[in-house]
């Protein structure tokens, strides 16, 4: 990112904490369906997170942008990274290494970046997904 684009003043931007924090931008804090002002974190964006309890067959439903008042400490403006896969590929094998790998002990390195692991659920229904990809 140049310098012009980091230090415009009054700017407002949607980027990852990470990069926030390595660019030195201010955060705002977002007032939760809980009524709760927070900012993004580690913890606010677990309990997002934590407020799915299920995943449909199909994957649907499984947002956490303004989530549930159920977790307070909930940071509003939320989301999951998402992979968009083939189901048919010649490299089926290879692909689906690689997505387990970062469904599971890839997740170890989330935290330094400032990425929650996956709740279980949703890592349950992302490994299903990722078995129906063949060649």
């Amino acid at each position: 990112m140049s310098a012009a684009l980091s230090q415009t003043n009054g700017g407002i931007t949607y980027v990852d904490v990470a990069f926030s924090l390595a660019n030195h931008f201010k955060f705002a804090a977002v007032q939760n369906r809980a009524g709760k002002f927070q900012i993004p974190g580690l913890t606010a964006i677990r309990a997002a997170g934590a407020t799915i309890l299920r995943v449909a067959a199909n994957n649907s439903g499984i947002s956490i942008v303004n989530p549930s008042k159920r977790q307070p400490l909930a940071y509003p403006i939320c989301t999951f990274t998402y992979v968009i896969v083939p189901m048919q590929t010649g490299k089926a094998a290879e692909l689906k290494k690689f997505i387990h790998w970062a469904l599971t002990s890839g997740q170890a390195d989330g935290p330094k970046l400032l990425f929650s692991p996956l709740p279980k659920v949703v890592l349950k229904a992302s490994l299903k997904t990722i078995a129906l990809v063949h060649s």
